[in-house]
């Protein structure tokens, strides 16, 4: 029977072994950033823009359409008949210009055959167009850089939400450790207090008994708010519900203080100047409706006429030809004009946006670096501050053990010391994000 025991509590440690999954913090990001949506759509979008600058340079390659059709001349004075065309005889003029007589032609008429079947192939190859596909392919090229910078600074941002995220649970699970041990510590003190038999005073153990209910509440809402932060991870890093994710990476203690740096160049700032370039672009591209089109032309038509429907029998011609086209524009209505205005606007306004931009950066460089080094300092007060509160606890602990001091007193300090500890976690905490948010702006790895 007892090895029967073991061996089924061996198959569970071996099932929780293989369910558990140890992640640290690179792991975790990795995988956040694997599993995003916004990223992937940002990717597409990549590919949607690579493929209209494709369609707009098609634009300059030859464009070669084939025709087909079947016509019936419909002779409305008898349409039964096939249409009759009337040949005249040529007048003969003399040197004074005067009308001497005819020239008979031998030929009183011919028939217009009723079915017409024609069959061609037209090739056109733009020569010149004034700009016209050259600055939409600009605005096109400058697409898929506003295209790729919006994937990059989705990834910028989508790191730094990962790096929350992950710090966030494992700040969760630290309270939940300091919160258990506060209850288990004051549970200590409990025990320690009655077992002095008459000893015990009624005011301190309602006292703890207090302490012990409101410390119960704690560690269930520390638990909760660790479970629901891990629910969270596990989404966002595209992890089963049921895997036990141990996050193996603690949050830092240690930072090296930040300098002064700036924003060299940015993603949000290269979308404004790239949207600014496609706006001009597509100006300059309407401007060039206005402007005439010079292309060249090649055809080749094959004919085939009968006076019935069977024109596969019938007499049989064709026709080939090459030259040059001019298209000029007369009048549109204003729609180029319009069109062009509402471009050099919209550029206007991508520099307007730009500039915004750029101010709000490096306000938020500013802050990130001014957080991160606040944080640093004070880390240092608060680990002081945390190594007397936990002397002092040692203290109270030994006197309340020997009766020297109160359970209240004794609460007190415990309190003051689990505050401390909740407060330097957070500092940690917020001087990590700050760190990484530096790295987002200035471009760092």
């Amino acid at each position: 029977m007892k090895k029967i025991i073991l061996i089924f509590i061996g198959i569970i440690l071996s099932f929780d072994a293989r369910a558990a999954m140890r992640i640290g913090l690179e792991d975790t990001v990795a995988k956040i950033l694997a599993a995003s949506q916004d990223i992937r759509k940002a990717e597409l979008n990549v590919q949607k823009s690579e493929a209209v600058y494709r369609a707009a340079r098609s634009g300059r390659l030859p464009q070669v359409n084939a025709t087909a059709s079947i016509m019936n001349n419909i002779n409305l004075d008898g349409p039964g008949k096939a249409r009759y065309v009337s040949i005249p005889n040529l007048p003969v003029i003399d040197n004074t210009g005067n009308e001497i007589g005819f020239v008979p032609t031998g030929i009183g008429g011919f028939r217009v055959p009723d079915n017409i079947g024609i069959a061609g192939v037209e090739l056109v190859q733009p020569i010149y167009t004034f700009g016209r596909i050259g600055h939409g392919l600009d605005a096109a090229r400058s697409a898929i850089r506003i295209a790729e910078s919006s994937a990059e600074l989705a990834r910028r941002e989508m790191r730094v939400a990962a790096v929350q995220i992950y710090y966030g649970a494992k700040m969760a699970e630290n309270i939940q450790k300091i919160m258990t041990a506060s209850l288990e510590s004051t549970r200590r003190n409990q025990r320690a207090l009655t077992a002095g038999g008459g000893r015990a005073n009624k005011a301190n153990l309602l006292r703890i008994s207090t302490d012990i209910a409101i410390k119960e509440s704690q560690v269930s809402e520390a638990r909760f708010n660790y479970e629901s932060a891990m629910r969270m991870l596990k989404i966002m890093a595209d992890i089963d519900d049921d895997v036990v994710v141990i996050l193996s990476d603690e949050i830092p203690s240690a930072f090296i203080r930040a300098g002064d740096a700036r924003i060299e160049s940015y993603p949000e700032w290269d979308i404004y100047q790239e949207a600014h370039n496609a706006s001009r672009s597509a100006m300059k591209s309407k401007r060039a409706d206005w402007l005439p089109t010079l292309a060249a032309t090649a055809s080749y038509n094959y004919f085939m006429l009968h006076t019935d429907m069977d024109v596969w029998n019938g007499t049989r011609e064709q026709n080939a030809s090459v030259g040059l086209a001019i298209q000029i524009p007369i009048f549109d209505g204003g729609r180029a004009r319009f069109q062009a205005t509402q471009d050099a606007r919209e550029a206007d306004r991508a520099m307007q946006d730009l500039d915004k931009a750029k101010k709000l950066r490096g306000n938020e460089l500013t802050d990130a670096i001014e957080r991160h080094n606040f944080g640093i300092e004070n880390m240092k007060i608060q680990t002081r501050a945390l190594d007397l509160a936990r002397q002092t606890y040692s203290m109270s602990a030994n006197r309340f053990a020997s009766g020297q001091t109160s359970a209240v007193e004794l609460s007190d300090v415990e309190s003051s010391l689990v505050q401390l500890e909740i407060a330097l976690l957070n500092t940690r905490v917020q001087t990590a994000i700050a760190a990484e948010n530096i790295r987002k702006l200035v471009g760092e790895k």
